[in-house]
């Protein structure tokens, strides 16, 4: 509960720095970048320390998109979590153990469909 409350106040703080305001503040800026509008649905990313079910906060109004950098747009996995595969395949982990040995590690409930397990294959073995 604390991981995921230390993630949410990250995806404030950016929106906070991004409208060069807080989240009550009714000052005048006099480059109005736009106003929050909400959260997105909550999804759940997977990290090295378990699944997270977070509200990435949304911006409308403005002349440039708002874009998170913690939980960035379509991301299911941490880029933590995507440093971890190409060094199981160093110490010796076969590619087919891959999917096994995430889940013990994130949990039962995170976010490794068969696709994204494909495409993690993938880049190891471009990168090998």
């Amino acid at each position: 509960m604390r991981r995921k409350r230390l993630i949410q106040g990250f995806l404030d703080s950016e929106v906070d720095e991004f409208l060069q305001r807080l989240k009550y503040d009714k000052t005048e800026v006099d480059n109005f970048t736009g106003y929050r509008n909400g959260y997105h649905k909550k999804r759940e990313v997977a990290t090295a320390v378990g699944g997270l079910k977070v509200r990435v906060p949304r911006v409308s109004d403005n002349s440039e998109p708002f874009q998170s950098q913690v939980v960035k747009k379509y991301k299911r996995r941490s880029e933590g979590l995507d440093n971890l595969f190409p060094r199981l395949f160093v110490e010796g982990l076969a590619t087919r153990d891959f999917e096994p040995a995430l889940r013990f590690l994130v949990g039962e409930n995170a976010p490794l469909s068969p696709s994204s397990m494909r495409e993690i294959e993938q880049k190891i073995q471009r990168r090998v």
